[in-house]
């Protein structure tokens, strides 16, 4: 199967966003199939835009894929209405589970329609998407767990009921009557020195980390490319991941055939641990396919990837990449060359690591 996948970057964009650009051509097709997974901040509409037409030689997106609402995985596509054509996007609006809500609130001024508008005011990019794609008739669909989008991409979370939770638990709403459930907190002295981490040895990651429940929603995918298997994470933290490992593992999905993982969040500390890592890479298996990558979205300065963070996928024999202000493109070896483009030399190991605060 032909295929291109390219995690964008645009050098002068200081802050860490992410849009992943792919095509391919399912067997037996004559064309092929355009899908944008995230659109970064701003500045990336044009980068978009400028890639389709450049190096995929359209101005057309099949289906726009929005992870979950934080501005610098949506800002992007607000860019993009009017200037390419979109098929379908797939994107969740927590205003739509109003019902599901509802039982939560506990506040006896507060009405369906005003809990609705306080939502609209906590996801402003969300609903300026909702606005646009209703203006040029642009459908919207849900995207929950078991779904398909074409027959090569599957979603493994969140699930409908997974992602009204985190919205119940989300600290952009007044929902007084919050969910019980575990609260993952993080108790670590301060160290001032980096910490000494060898290869051999235990990750200097931590279990019990915690991201947004925003971060949580988002949609993770699975891209099944012939032989060639991508896991799409956005910026899950461990609890989706989770999730999404129980659901796929269920589904028959073979986490040691993973060639390409889109490592969570820019590399964030808090969005992985080393028994969740150990899930979604397959790390204990005997038969791990080879040549594994796995690739973070950050800006050109950042200090991101965290180093525990690329040291983990290291040792468990991922080649580990960074954007730092450059698009990288995984192909297959079916797709032409592009001029001027060059290989992408793996992060190093680093025998100390920054320390936690």
């Amino acid at each position: 199967m032909k295929y291109e996948i390219d995690f964008l970057s645009n050098s002068s964009v200081n802050q860490d966003s992410d849009s992943i650009l792919f095509r391919y051509m399912p067997e037996g097709a004559q064309e092929f199939v355009h899908v944008l997974y995230d659109g970064g901040v701003k500045a990336f509409g044009e980068t978009i835009e400028r890639h389709l037409i450049d190096y995929y030689n359209t101005k057309k997106l099949d289906c726009v894929i929005i992870s979950h609402p934080d501005n610098d995985h949506t800002s992007g596509i607000i860019e993009l209405f009017g200037k390419i054509e979109i098929g379908k996007i797939y994107m969740n609006c927590p205003w739509n589970y109003i019902e599901s809500l509802w039982p939560h609130v506990n506040d006896g001024r507060k009405t369906k329609e005003s809990l609705k508008q306080e939502l609209y005011s906590s996801y402003p990019n969300v609903k300026r998407i909702e606005e646009l794609a209703n203006e040029y008739s642009i459908p919207i669909l849900s995207i929950f767990q078991g779904a398909y989008i074409n027959d090569e991409i599957k979603v493994l979370s969140p699930s409908k009921t997974f992602y009204i939770e985190q919205i119940v638990d989300s600290s952009k709403n007044s929902l007084a009557e919050k969910r019980s459930g575990i609260k993952f907190t993080e108790a670590v002295k301060s160290i001032k020195n980096f910490i000494v981490e060898s290869f051999t040895g235990e990750d200097t990651l931590h279990e019990n980390v915690s991201t947004s429940a925003e971060n949580e929603t988002s949609v993770i995918l699975h891209l099944g490319l012939s032989t060639y298997n991508v896991l799409l994470t956005g910026d899950a933290g461990i609890k989706a991941l989770d999730a999404a490992y129980d659901y796929g593992i269920s589904n028959n999905i073979q986490f040691e055939n993973y060639n390409l993982i889109q490592i969570p969040h820019h590399g964030s500390r808090h969005n992985i641990s080393s028994s969740i890592l150990d899930k979604i890479t397959g790390f204990k298996c005997s038969n791990c396919v080879e040549n594994r990558t796995a690739c973070a979205s950050v800006a050109k300065d950042s200090d991101h990837p965290r180093k525990s963070v690329v040291n983990a996928f290291i040792k468990r024999r991922f080649k580990v990449s960074a954007t730092h202000g450059n698009t990288i493109c995984y192909h297959s070896d079916n797709m032409p060359t592009r001029e001027g483009w060059g290989p992408v030399n793996g992060l190093p190991f680093s025998p100390s690591v920054e320390p936690w605060d």
